[in-house]
């Protein structure tokens, strides 16, 4: 028996599985956005968010009419690099505010 068994134990323990991610279902939360229009609440985003949070809180700041080059600057400042910060904005524009 080697000393690393010794100290930490044999392969006793069950091996921990990874916590299964929520998948998201972009049609849906497109449609409850839809459904809510500019009266959605939002919580309180950080990097460690859910998309489906940070989607819901650019729309509800979009709605609110914040300028998208705020809205850019409040994720950077947030965390969020510049390119994830553009894409949010970029995907909840062409999906939610076609035309604008």
């Amino acid at each position: 028996m080697g000393i690393w068994k010794r100290i930490f134990g044999g392969d006793d323990k069950p091996a921990r599985t990874p916590r299964a991610e929520e998948p998201l279902d972009a049609g849906a939360l497109i449609e409850e956005l839809k459904a809510e229009g500019p009266g959605a609440k939002a919580g309180d985003v950080t990097v460690k968010s859910s998309p489906r949070d940070v989607i819901r809180y650019t729309f509800v700041r979009l709605a609110a009419g914040t300028p998208a080059a705020t809205l850019r600057a409040d994720f950077i400042k947030r965390g969020f690099s510049g390119r994830v910060a553009d894409a949010y904005i970029t995907l909840v524009q062409s999906t939610l505010f076609p035309g604008r």
